[in-house]
Formats: structure tokens, sequence, C-alpha cells
């Protein structure tokens, strides 16, 4: 949230500190157009992320098995956002905040632009594009989150919606922005539908694979022993793939890397309980045993990417533009 919700779990831990540059939010420009171009770099496109591995293990199971299950998800992931609208901000919220120049840029949003925020979280994104003079309505699904978002920025709309079912005529906006929400969808495939009906354009911010998202996939990997203690959802790990999230909304995918500091392994702990749905809820339903494990391999998997101020940590985001 924040930007959206700053959530992927399950799969492997990131690797060496090679994985990604140390410099600033610049990194490697990778052009996709509709998920059937090559990788960036001129190969072949990666394998999907978490594939014969722990692809849904957070989740629970790949894809919700019916409608049942979908209003469980929702209700459970509503639920978590809104206990953590008052902690989002301590870490997370820095970590989605490198997208949110980058998808205002990509989604042309400026003076006068009609923009529809998806996932609105806390409203830093809506709050953005309102500086740049566009016209903002910012939805979520958690009212805790709404509560929060409308504390911090008054002179914003922002309404308790579902993104696979928005209350707005089609061709209501000029842009319709998600930020860090399709990994959180039951039905990504109608809440795309959705955004296109409503919006002239879309965009879309999301993660890149675990192995170079460390605020993420450490943590994930640190609590992977522990119960899931969640309904089943959606395949978190599915859109960190570039050509699926270029498929989803048949558009064209950029790339930016960065590299966020993190003082303390606490910061990073009390961050991820603070600033997540799904590894929390891991975290939460642990024994004091198993709690003390967690944040034992944590501190292990951290160790690499140690600096003398603290730890330097890896951030892969892609932004998603319709055509």
């Amino acid at each position: 949230m924040g930007a959206g919700r700053g959530e992927v779990s399950g799969g492997a831990a990131p690797g060496g500190r090679g994985d990604a540059p140390r410099g600033g939010a610049g990194g490697r420009d990778a052009a996709l157009a509709g998920g059937d171009a090559a990788a960036a770099a001129g190969g072949p496109a990666a394998p999907r992320p978490g594939e014969g591995g722990d692809a849904a293990a957070a989740a629970g199971a790949a894809r919700p098995g019916g409608g049942g299950d979908a209003a469980a998800f929702k209700a459970f992931e509503a639920a978590g956002w809104s206990e953590r609208a008052g902690t989002y901000g301590a870490l997370m919220a820095r970590a989605t905040a490198l997208a949110i120049e980058p998808l205002l840029d990509a989604a042309g949003v400026g003076p006068g632009t009609a923009v529809l925020d998806v996932g609105c979280g806390p409203g830093a994104l809506s709050a953005a594009a309102a500086a740049r003079g566009a016209r903002v309505t910012g939805v979520d699904l958690a009212e805790g989150m709404l509560a929060e978002a409308r504390r911090r920025h008054p002179g914003i709309t922002f309404r308790h919606a579902d993104a696979e079912q928005l209350p707005f005529d089609a061709g209501a906006f000029d842009v319709a922005l998600g930020a860090f929400i399709v990994n959180h969808l039951p039905d990504p495939e109608r809440a795309a539908a959705e955004l296109r009906r409503v919006a002239r354009r879309t965009a879309l911010a999301m993660w890149g694979p675990e192995a170079e998202v460390a605020i993420l996939g450490l943590p994930a990997e640190a609590a992977k022993d522990l119960p899931a203690n969640v309904p089943p959802g959606p395949d978190a790990l599915r859109f960190t793939d570039a050509h699926e999230l270029a498929r989803l909304i048949d558009g064209t995918v950029t790339e930016l890397r960065a590299t966020l500091p993190v003082a303390t392994l606490d910061e990073l702990w009390d961050g991820v309980r603070g600033g997540t749905v799904r590894t929390a809820a891991r975290l939460g339903a642990a024994t004091p045993e198993g709690l003390a494990a967690a944040r034992e391999r944590l501190a292990a998997l951290a160790e690499p990417y140690r600096t003398p101020e603290g730890y330097a940590l890896p951030v892969t985001i892609r932004i998603a533009v319709s055509r």
C-alpha cells in the first residue's frame, strides 16, 4: 500500500549482493510488449518465479478455489491491511514509494488528468498525482487504510470499492493506477478488465522476482517453515514475471532497480510485521520458539547485505502500461 500493497510471499530467498546494483532508481529499462517479446537483456524470458517450489506457500493454494475462497481471502486481506494502516509507513511504504513518480510518468499523469488509484492504501500515490494537478479518486477494500488516507489527505476523495467490481461508469477516468495490487487479487483478469473499462489507460506497478526484492524475499524465506495461517488465495508470485504482467493488460513493461537502506534488523523485522499481511500472519501464529527461529534465520539471510550503516536491500520494480 502507500503506493499500493507491498507484499510478495513464498519462493526462494534473494541471492548475493550481485543481484541488483546498489545505485538509485535508475537501473535497466526493460521493454516488454504484450508478454510476447524476449527479455530486455536479449535472452529468453526467465522461468516463472516459484515454479516447482513454494510458489503459493503463503497463500495456501495457487488460486482461490471458488467464490467462497475469494470472499474469505478478501476479508482476510481487508482486515489485515486495516490493522496495519498505522504501521505500514514505518518501512514498507518507503519501498513502494520508489514506484510513485515512475508510475505517474509512465501513465502520463499531469494537470487535469482524471485518475483512479485502485488499492490506494494510505494515499501516497493519490497525493502525488494530485500534486501534479490531477483530479484523483482513490479506492481500497480496507476501511482502515481509507480512514488513514482521508486523515492524511483530506482534499482527495477516497471510496470503499473492490478492484474486481468498480462502482464507476465506463470511461469515467483518463488513467487507472494499480500499484502492487495484482498479487493480492483472487481474479486479476477481472480486475484488469475493470480498470480498462473505467479508464482509457491503465498503469500497474509490481515487484520483480523475489530474488531481486530483498525486503520481501528475505522475510518470506525466513518464515517459510511456519504454518501458513491464511485462507486460500492467489499465486503471490505470478506477476513478478514481466511477461505475465504485460499480458494482463496487453501492455508494455519497463523495469527499475534501486537499493533500500534499512538501519537495523529490528527495523526490517518490525517493518515486515507491520507492513505485510500474509507473511505477518505466519509470524503472528508462530510459537515463541518458531518466531525466534524465523528471526534468527532472517538475520543470517540478511547478513550478505550488511553495510557499515546497516543493510542495503536491492529492489526491482516493474511498471506496466496498457497500449
